[in-house]
């Protein structure tokens, strides 16, 4: 039981710390956009990063469902 709970521990730091990166690139994309939403709407590109958002989040929900 202490090896398997080390190994799960092990595991989900993993997996925080992959979700972490993913949620920090994700708010400075958002940021980003926010600060230059002239310059975004200038270019309609409100729905390219929108996608892009979006996309980045996917990735650790669905691995989430997996834990």
């Amino acid at each position: 039981m202490i090896i398997a709970g080390g190994l799960r521990i092990k595991l989900l730091s993993s997996f925080q710390q992959k979700t972490r990166k993913a949620y920090e690139y994700s708010t400075q994309i958002a940021c980003e956009s926010a600060n230059n939403i002239r310059t975004v709407a200038a270019l309609t590109c409100e729905n390219n990063l929108w996608e892009r958002y979006h996309n980045l989040l996917d990735e650790p929900i669905r691995q989430a469902y997996y834990l």
